[in-house]
């Protein structure tokens, strides 16, 4: 930080030296010392201004792609927040304020301090974390960044030092492999069951909202998908792709805010699993197939 101060001052300098040093051209008639002085002048106060005008205005009015913690939350301090941050896995939406966008991400906690995750786009990440002061602080390398840390129910909040919400997760429950004796669908059994068919069941990794619907075109690559809270009140809609890739997999992309990626899906007494190769955990139980 102290490094950024000491640049944005020094050119913040020369942008002023330069100004000046123009003013006094003017006065003396010297216009092409006016000209030679000025572009550097305004070139390095532009990208002052530039490098400031954001971090102002959000301190000022804050992000308007970020929400406030709901009032219900109740702040996680001292041993509640270790006990929440130790050998833990979760699922959840993170905010990047330097792209300004949202990812799905899913990341694991240890009680020993370390941490792994991976988002939608398949990135990953590991570091440590520590509680310091009754917060958690996540370093990455050579990056540390600390977060206030909330509980609503089963939501989970992390927000930055303007109260506004940069991650929100619930945590999952144990992992769930296969049920002993399920069997790998590909090929012709495979197609035989996804094209021109709608798979209802419930997800094992989500952020809310885990039953679904999934109806697979037959004459196309699009699937949608109806979720909701019951089986019975499927009223959130999503739409995507699929493909079933060159080893057999089902890969979903844009639907049920997994990962976009490829699953196995496993045959089991009464349904199908759809398990992520990663791991072997499975993400989401079908119960029918229409």
């Amino acid at each position: 930080m102290w490094i950024g101060i000491f640049v944005l001052l020094t050119f913040g300098a020369a942008s002023v030296s330069c100004l000046f040093l123009a003013v006094r051209a003017f006065q003396q008639g010297k216009w092409h010392v006016v000209g030679a002085l000025l572009v550097p002048g305004f070139g390095i106060g532009g990208v002052i201004i530039m490098l400031i005008y954001k971090p102002i205005m959000l301190d000022l009015f804050g992000d308007p792609n970020l929400q406030d913690v709901p009032e219900t939350a109740q702040r996680l301090t001292g041993d509640e927040l270790i006990a929440m941050h130790s050998d833990v896995a979760r699922f959840g939406i993170k905010y990047n304020e330097d792209t300004e966008l949202f990812r799905w991400y899913d990341e694991t906690v240890t009680a020993d301090g370390g941490f792994k995750g991976q988002d939608e786009n398949g990135a990953t990440w590991s570091g440590g974390w520590d509680p310091v002061e009754d917060q958690v602080c996540y370093t990455t390398g050579q990056n540390t960044e600390c977060y206030d840390s909330y509980r609503d129910g089963d939501n989970f909040y992390e927000t930055n030092y303007r109260d506004e919400i940069v991650r929100s997760y619930t945590l999952l429950g144990p992992v769930m492999s296969p049920a002993e004796g399920s069997v790998a669908l590909q090929g012709i059994p495979l197609m035989a069951l996804i094209p021109g068919h709608t798979l209802i069941g419930d997800l094992k990794i989500h952020n809310g909202n885990p039953f679904f619907s999934a109806g697979f075109a037959a004459d196309s690559d699009a699937v949608t998908v109806m979720r909701g809270p019951s089986a019975d009140d499927l009223s959130q809609e999503e739409a995507g792709t699929y493909m079933v890739d060159e080893d057999g997999n089902l890969c979903l992309m844009g639907v049920l805010n997994v990962t976009d990626e490829c699953f196995a899906v496993m045959a089991k007494p009464g349904g199908l699993d759809l398990v992520r190769t990663r791991g072997n955990r499975v993400v989401a139980a079908i119960d029918e197939i229409n």
